[in-house]
């Protein structure tokens, strides 16, 4: 195909504009009324972390951040650090800095508005310039107005574009970088009075997408540099490119050295990821659950269980079309090379480096950035689809993909568990969820396709358990034990919670002992397990259990809170008065215990100390009226705390 006017670029949707707008601005109007307003993943929680920080705390520390989450965090000297690349982040803190300096928002008070306010604006706004980007890619080529908006359109609803919309991520825009700097090269071969400024734009653009996603950003920057050498075969224009990457290439490296004071990736670092309580050194971190070999690995980031192929299929007319033109010849032969380079490279590189294929996420989010040079090729292979048998196998593939995508919007960040196909682990959470007549759905999905039963029906027993479902959490947790023998004493420590909340204590009680007898030191488990003797009436024994956990962990704050509450319970307001005073020297923040702290110094006729409890709890809930309100009936002294105690409680 050959190139269209230059000049007429600067329009690729001349005809049914109106069309061509609504394809790359739908995802943003999907990012806009679906991103998600709290923290949804460790990933994302990493990197807000390290915002906050850099705005509140000038630092790239995240020991004061609000950690929802502890697992994709580093330990350097003693201090916490996200480990992904800076860039993101860093640009993050310029969006949250006037909303926090100029409008008062912060994390600590306005974190779910904060979220989406950034997850719209660096990740679906990208998304939308990226889909724009491609548009004037594919007008470039060649493609009628028609061809060119159905394009954008599958390429931002039936991909995985959709689900990582609404929600905070590196991948899109990097991707978008990898569409801006294909564009340039391409105006380079459009224009060749200018080819050493689109150039410079390309190498500058592929340097940003370098920085938001290491190894695919990478491999696009040194396949651009061979296309802008091939161009015209004209030193001048690589140097150019290479004189417009080298400000985002010192930049990473710049970045990653206020961190870490080297050079190397920060997750290139083992040491970083050894300290006590590191979740990514725990066993479900460690084993692979599909793709336990190399190869395996491989097929399933392309086709297999998390395969970008399996959940896009619609990209693999543009694959089909990309080693078409990479085998034959062509004017696009350099250009299709470059594309099948990123998704090989990237799943090769990561397959060496990690058995995680991507974490708890929906598809194969690690090989996203390659998708708008499969889309730009689909693009080419739509446009002269012919046979009937084409037309119907695209269409299906429309409607497949499309599915997909959709699936994942309410849940990008799927866990794997129930199913390793993750949109339909989504649908076994959605049923699970929201409707639960579909129990029975959801189990053929597990005992069907899960790779891991067991730890399927812990996941779903634990849900059960914390909505108040018991009679199901104890089916799902007893199924899990008699699968997942290796997990026999998590379950048990769910199965002793729900035998006791569904009214068999002394089941529960016998669970507790055979935990106990297994985890001797288990301080939550002793705690539970009095609890479970204070409903059996058997007070001294209750006791002796809690007894026994402050004898293992003397400074256990829930620990400190049962045996001060076993107190209370009998009467003895004095004893529990201490336990919960110790329970707050080591926890001040605890808000739950201060409400009822504050209760009993007023029952002791102690007004001076419960007014000062709720003067503490005013400073951990500056925002709770009731808290003030409470303050101003204890100053007054005509009424007890008891009348606001339940109101204040979380």
């Amino acid at each position: 195909m050959e190139f269209q006017n230059a000049q007429d670029a600067v329009n690729p949707a001349n005809k049914r504009r109106g069309w061509f707008w609504a394809a790359c601005l739908l995802p943003l109007a999907v990012s806009i009324l679906f991103a998600q307003h709290h923290m949804d993943s460790p990933n994302v929680s990493s990197r807000m972390d390290t915002i906050q920080s850099l705005v509140e705390q000038h630092s790239f520390c995240i020991d004061q951040s609000l950690r929802t989450f502890n697992v994709d965090v580093v330990k350097i000297d003693g201090r916490f650090y996200s480990d992904k690349p800076p860039l993101l982040s860093v640009l993050g803190a310029g969006i949250y800095w006037p909303f926090h300096a100029m409008f008062g928002l912060s994390f600590a008070d306005h974190a779910p508005w904060l979220y989406h306010i950034l997850t719209v604006l660096l990740v679906g706004v990208p998304l939308a310039v990226g889909l724009w980007l491609l548009g004037r890619c594919l007008f470039l080529a060649g493609l009628s107005p028609n061809a060119m908006t159905t394009t954008i359109f599958l390429a931002g609803m039936g991909t995985l574009f959709l689900p990582y919309a609404v929600t905070f991520n590196n991948h899109v825009p990097a991707a978008t970088a990898i569409a801006a700097g294909f564009y340039f090269l391409l105006r380079a071969e459009s224009d060749p009075a200018r080819a050493a400024v689109w150039s410079a734009a390309a190498g500058a653009i592929g340097g940003l997408a370098f920085n938001f996603d290491l190894v695919p950003g990478g491999t696009a920057l040194a396949g651009f540099a061979v296309l802008a050498l091939l161009r015209g075969k004209r030193w001048g224009d690589l140097l150019a490119y290479g004189a417009g990457a080298s400000g985002p290439f010192v930049l990473y490296f710049f970045l990653n050295w206020l961190v870490t004071r080297d050079f190397t990736p920060i997750y290139l670092h083992p040491d970083y990821y050894n300290y006590p309580g590191s979740v990514l050194l725990s066993y479900d971190a460690l084993k692979r659950p599909y793709g336990k070999t190399f190869a395996g690995q491989l097929f399933h980031m392309l086709f297999g269980y998390r395969g970008l192929f399996s959940y896009s299929p619609i990209l693999i007319f543009g694959l089909v079309e990309s080693v078409r033109q990479a085998a034959r010849g062509g004017r696009f032969r350099p250009h299709a090379v470059v594309a099948l380079a990123i998704p090989i490279v990237s799943a090769i590189s990561y397959a060496t480096q990690t058995g995680g294929m991507a974490g708890g996420s929906y598809g194969m989010r690690w090989l996203l950035p390659a998708t708008p040079l499969f889309a730009f090729f689909m693009g080419l292979a739509i446009a002269g689809l012919a046979a009937r048998w084409s037309r119907g196998l695209f269409h299906a593939s429309v409607a497949f993909s499309i599915a997909v995508a959709v699936i994942g919007v309410p849940r990008p960040w799927s866990s794997n568990i129930r199913s390793p196909l993750t949109f339909l682990d989504n649908l076994a959470y959605f049923g699970q969820t929201l409707w639960p007549p579909a129990r029975p759905f959801i189990y053929w999905i597990i005992e069907t396709t899960s790779l891991e039963k067991g730890y399927a029906y812990l996941e779903i027993g634990r849900w059960h358990m914390n909505n108040g479902f018991y009679p199901a959490a104890l089916s799902d947790l007893e199924r899990a034990r008699a699968l997942d023998p290796q997990r026999a004493n998590l379950v048990d420590y769910y199965l002793g919670i729900c035998y006791s909340a569904a009214g068999s204590p002394e089941v529960a009680a016998g669970v507790w002992e055979r935990l106990l007898k297994n985890e001797p030191d288990n301080t939550g488990a002793w705690n539970n397990y009095a609890r479970t003797l204070q409903q059996l009436k058997l007070p001294a024994s209750a006791l002796k259990a809690f007894q026994k956990s402050l004898e293992i962990d003397p400074n256990n704050v829930l620990t400190l809170k049962g045996i001060g509450r076993f107190y209370l319970d009998a009467g003895k307001r004095d004893e529990a008065v201490r336990y919960w005073e110790r329970a707050l020297e080591l926890d001040p923040n605890q808000a739950d215990l201060r409400v009822q702290l504050a209760e009993v110094y007023w029952q002791n006729g102690n007004k001076t100390k419960a007014l000062e409890q709720r003067r503490q709890l005013e400073r951990l809930r500056p925002r709770d009226t009731t808290v003030q309100e409470a303050i101003r009936r204890l100053e007054s002294g005509n009424a007890s705390t008891s009348s606001t105690a339940a109101r204040t409680r979380k």
